[in-house]
């Protein structure tokens, strides 16, 4: 019972601590664009009262977080075992147990997936608009996903 109470409070730190430098790029990312600032601000003041409930039906909030996960990930690169039986990626054969290290930057600017990649545009998200599997991890993804995504997320809003 300790081990995991001692888990779930260094998980907590390093979602903070992630949860700061996603804040300190938004508000960077923000300054440069100042017309979508303004309509975050619109939609932000045109909420009757602070509430969870209220703050997931923030549309346009939720575009410009997930586009800011997107240009500017807390993040940069990512770390994975692989399990089981060697893979083929590609012309290399990757054995099994081996440390897979990918960079969160260069996945979410991949021209193949995104385009205006280098833009902040946070319309790109409107209208259930799904990004292809793997193409955007600022959670990582599958079983050993960030544990904390959902709390960073609403953390983020308020």
């Amino acid at each position: 019972k300790q081990w995991y109470q001692r888990r779930v409070a260094i998980t907590a730190g390093l979602v903070m601590d992630n949860n700061v430098k996603q804040l300190a790029a938004l508000f960077i990312t923000l300054a440069r664009y100042p017309e979508v600032y303004r309509k975050l601000v619109k939609e932000l003041r045109a909420l009757p009262a602070l509430g969870f409930s209220s703050l997931m039906g923030l549309p346009y909030t939720e575009q410009v977080l997930l586009e800011s996960l997107r240009i500017g990930p807390a993040l940069l690169r990512g770390t994975r075992q692989l399990v089981g039986r060697s893979r083929q990626l590609g012309p290399y054969l990757i054995p099994s147990h081996t440390q897979v290290h990918f960079c969160q930057y260069l996945v979410h600017r991949d021209e193949e997936y995104w385009s205006d990649q280098a833009e902040f545009r946070p319309e790109r998200w409107a209208a259930g608009f799904k990004p292809a599997p793997g193409s955007f991890l600022p959670f990582l993804m599958g079983p050993r996903g960030c544990l904390g995504k959902h709390f960073a997320m609403v953390s983020i809003k308020l």
